[in-house]
């Protein structure tokens, strides 16, 4: 264990036993940190590290099986777990693909991901099959620990404000990571990184020379996803639908989160901005704006975009060879024929094995479609996609139209689960990071019929207040 990883697992330790809001605060602020560790396992290619929001989710959840010990009456209600239905079906078809390593028993041979690797090793069951499974359990059991505190309009407003302090500090030290490079001083983000995991050298890595910005996030790629789980918590004060901690603050956290998912150079950072006004439409329309208004904010926002792009693009060689790199040559280069052959391997993978892949966690994919296919095959796609529909129908259902506090705080988190499917599908299935299972958590919370239903005083009971009525 490093220095930083004794000090917080003391320090989550410590407020675990003295108050559990307050562990629940710490455990959402640490959910971008994903390249700070509390322990680091294994060494070299083989090293892995325990991230902050796993060691806290863990306290989390003991703190929660000791609560329904005490007091059964706490447990959930059966009408409210017939919401995880989904996501159980999705467990059990990871469990039964991992029958498949088993099945195949060295039939396979699995080509290295790498692109200048064309070695192969024969597929068996592993314990890496196993540990990737576990993963999945303990996002799931969060998922269930999150969802059922996300009911009750003080939960919902804690929850809401401090996922998005998250996300301010994240940008803040981006920037300042941005700014740290350009006067070559070290960033103030080094002092986070203690992940002792390969995948954590992502954010040394550079574009034409430009420092890429990864925060405290393991690489630019993942910072850009947990960002797109964020950014939707803003849109209300934008629209205004509402607002967090007041419409200017929340409106200027959107620049700062859609400045830093430009200074982080991905591929998928630009994609996201160009088509996520034309995927949050249908919820923009169910917050009582019409679909025309919605329509020209979404082409004036990618109009302002593109003009921006052209004139940094025209008058700053810099801007040039980042956009030429991340975006107008991407498929020429090393990561885009890596990532390439990661999809391509694993579709024929998924062809051979076509119902349960070839076992959770036996291939590597960069894309979201092709690594469920491959290693769960048509039953986990299908699984996972019951689950986006086990948010979204609800949520869509029950948005009424108006332009109240309810429908904002749900047409959130709706957007904030598709914007991260959007980027996962040209990147990766973050399931070893907590944003993935906090935005599932609250968009299951917020299709329920009993979401922020106590909410009876309109300007301060809740986070999207002050709505404007039509």
């Amino acid at each position: 264990m490093t220095v930083l990883g004794i000090v917080i697992a003391i320090a989550g330790l410590a407020v675990s036993l003295v108050s559990r809001k307050w562990l629940y605060r710490l455990f959402l602020l640490s959910i971008p940190f994903s390249g700070t560790s509390v322990i680091n396992v294994g060494t070299g290619l083989n090293a892995s590290g325990v991230q902050v929001w796993m060691y806290l989710g863990s306290l989390l959840l003991l703190r929660d099986l000791c609560g329904w010990l005490v007091n059964p009456d706490a447990r959930l209600a059966p009408s409210f777990l017939k919401r995880f239905l989904p996501l159980g079906i999705f467990i059990l078809v990871l469990t039964l693909s991992l029958l498949m390593p088993i099945y195949i028993n060295g039939k396979l041979e699995i080509e290295a991901p790498t692109l200048t690797d064309f070695s192969s090793s024969p597929l068996y069951f592993s314990s890496r099959n196993a540990t990737t499974f576990l993963y999945v359990v303990f996002g799931a059991l969060l998922t269930i620990s999150i969802a059922r505190r996300n009911i009750q309009p003080e939960e919902v407003r804690m929850t809401e404000r401090t996922y998005l302090l998250a996300g301010i500090v994240t940008c803040i030290l981006g920037v300042s990571e941005f700014v740290a490079h350009l006067v070559n001083l070290p960033s103030p983000t080094v002092l986070f990184r203690n992940s002792a995991s390969p995948g954590a050298a992502g954010n040394l890595a550079l574009l034409e020379g430009v420092g890429r910005v990864s925060s405290v996030a393991v690489e630019p790629s993942v910072l850009t996803l947990f960002l797109c789980t964020v950014v939707p918590l803003t849109l209300p004060a934008l629209l205004g639908r509402g607002y967090i901690y007041s419409r200017r603050i929340d409106r200027w956290c959107f620049f700062l989160f859609l400045l830093t998912l430009l200074l982080t150079t991905s591929t998928a950072a630009y994609a996201v901005l160009i088509f996520a006004p034309i995927l949050c439409l249908p919820v923009i329309s169910k917050l009582g704006i019409k679909i025309t208004r919605g329509a020209f904010y979404s082409l004036l926002g990618l109009f302002t975009l593109g003009c921006a792009s052209a004139g940094l693009y025209s008058v700053s060689s810099t801007a040039q060879q980042v956009l030429n790199a991340a975006l107008l040559t991407k498929g020429e280069s090393y990561s885009a024929l890596e990532r390439l052959k990661t999809i391509s391997l694993a579709w024929e993978y998924f062809k051979q094995y076509p119902v349960l892949g070839v076992g959770w966690g036996s291939v590597t994919s960069d894309d979201l479609i092709c690594f469920l296919l491959a290693n769960s095959g048509l039953m986990g796609l299908l699984a996972f996609s019951l689950i986006l529909v086990g948010i979204a129908r609800p949520i869509l259902r029950q948005m009424t139209g108006t332009p109240d506090r309810v429908s904002a705080s749900r047409g959130v988190w709706l957007l904030s689960v598709v914007l991260l499917i959007a980027a996962c599908v040209v990147t990766t299935f973050p399931f070893v990071f907590g944003f993935l299972w906090m935005v599932i958590a609250m968009g299951i919370a917020a299709g329920s019929t009993d979401y922020l239903k106590k909410d009876a005083e309109p300007a301060r009971s809740t986070v999207l207040s002050r709505a404007v009525r039509t």
